[in-house]
């Protein structure tokens, strides 16, 4: 006879039945494991995954996890269960070990038998290996929507100097290969741009965000060395043109920027279109201003008449997302 599916004889490596005393054990080093991670009882099984996700969530940084094991607690001495495998927990070093999102789930379905047999019923079973892929398929899917939704506009707001470099790419019309800002290795090139650079971003950013002239690291608003670009990229995808020479922005997708932005900008609450316009307009100040050099730098391309449409754009688009994200 083909075709036929067994029914499993253990969950994640253990006997359906056990005798009671071997359930015991496992319970007793289950339950120390999970309160050496989390300090208290199993709770709700969102919370409890949430515990498992500060060294599992595979978004951790290497850094990150070796830091929190580093202070992971030790339990107490004693002999363990013959049960207790790898899939159950994971051994950091002879005396310490990581509770996994198996042992947790296993720790949550092994029933209490005073005598006799311990059974895991089939329902539970089942129940424990689709917990185990909905916390799994949460996980692997992570970094993937993440970028979705960061390139959908979702997620926190954008730090103000993040927002005022994409104002300065539209107002400069750095949105073509020709036009865009100048990559360069030398040294007193690199320091001209991000001067310029930075005084604009500054202006803006100060605006939005309510800082005061000077409580800004300068360092942030460089075009080399900052998280300026970076940030940008996450948000923008593709939209964001970092050649060899050149910074620009995708040709034919200035709308649709100005639409994120208006959007991004829409969601700060202590903001209102006429700071906006104020901090468009100190931007722009700043590009033509003295210390805008982009144009020594083969660099500058921005036009009034363009600026200004630009600036109507931003601003009607604004107000149309401030009234969605009022209702």
């Amino acid at each position: 006879m083909t075709g036929v599916t067994r029914p499993p004889s253990t969950l994640f490596g253990v006997p359906l039945a056990l005798e009671a005393a071997d359930a015991a054990a496992l319970r007793a080093d289950l339950e120390e494991l999970w309160f050496v991670l989390a300090g208290r009882p199993p709770a709700r099984f969102e919370a409890d995954v949430e515990v498992l996700a500060t060294y599992w969530h595979p978004k951790l940084r290497g850094a990150t996890v070796r830091d929190r094991l580093a202070r992971l607690g030790r339990p107490a001495p004693r002999p363990r269960s013959a049960y207790l495998t790898d899939e159950l927990a994971l051994w950091v070093d002879e005396d310490r070990a990581l509770l996994t999102v198996e042992g947790y789930l296993l720790l949550q379905t092994l029933p209490v038998s005073p005598s006799g047999v311990a059974v895991i019923l089939s329902a539970d079973v089942i129940s424990a290996y689709a917990h185990a892929h909905a916390v799994y398929s949460s996980w692997a899917q992570f970094r993937l929507r993440d970028v979705v939704g960061l390139l959908r506009g979702e997620g926190p707001p954008l730090l103000p100097p993040v927002v005022g470099l994409l104002v300065l790419l539209l107002v400069n019309r750095s949105t073509a290969p020709e036009r865009g800002l100048r990559v360069s290795d030398d040294r007193e090139q690199i320091a001209a741009i991000d001067e310029s650079v930075r005084a604009a971003l500054t202006a803006f950013a100060n605006r939005i965000g309510g800082k005061a002239e000077g409580s800004r690291d300068p360092r942030h608003f460089s075009l080399y060395g900052g998280y300026l670009l970076s940030e940008a990229a996450r948000r923008l995808g593709p939209s964001l043109v970092r050649g060899e020479e050149r910074v620009y922005l995708e040709p034919g997708r200035e709308h649709d920027i100005v639409t994120l932005i208006a959007r991004d900008l829409a969601r700060r609450q202590s903001i209102d279109a006429t700071i906006v316009g104020a901090a468009f307009d100190e931007l722009v100040d700043a590009i033509r201003g003295p210390i805008g050099r982009l144009a020594l730098q083969d660099s500058a391309f921005e036009q009034p008449a363009n600026t200004r449409a630009l600036r109507s754009d931003l601003l009607e688009t604004f107000e149309a997302h401030r009234r969605t994200v009022g209702r």
